[in-house]
């Protein structure tokens, strides 16, 4: 497991970056104290194709958007509440972890 010390803005476009390129498993603090699991991503051929209440949306630059592909729906995470990103491979209809994973640092905005 790797740590990726990078300031807030680059942490955001690598872990856009990420998403775009592959399925990430994100795990994060929701804002009611909950801890959640999210098997998600942002490739093209993923997302659904007649999305535009979602295109239409104000950007948050503290936030994420992405497809949820257990939920097949659109959720968000707060980059501040990000405790460890994994990237998986899909396995047919399952994720599996590949690859390199990251913890963030309590107290910090980056990975």
């Amino acid at each position: 497991m790797s740590i990726i010390n990078v300031n807030f803005t680059t942490n955001r476009e690598y872990i856009v970056q990420k998403l775009q390129e592959g399925i990430l498993e994100v795990t994060f603090t929701k804002v009611n104290g909950e801890e959640r699991v999210l098997t998600c991503s942002l490739m093209e051929n993923l997302l659904p194709s007649d999305d535009d209440e979602h295109e239409s949306r104000e950007p948050n630059p503290n936030t994420i958007p992405v497809w949820d592909l257990e939920k097949d729906a659109w959720r968000a995470f707060r980059l501040d509440s990000v405790i460890q990103i994994r990237t998986m491979e899909a396995d047919g209809n399952a994720y599996t972890p590949s690859g390199t994973d990251c913890e963030c640092e309590e107290g910090t905005d980056y990975c």
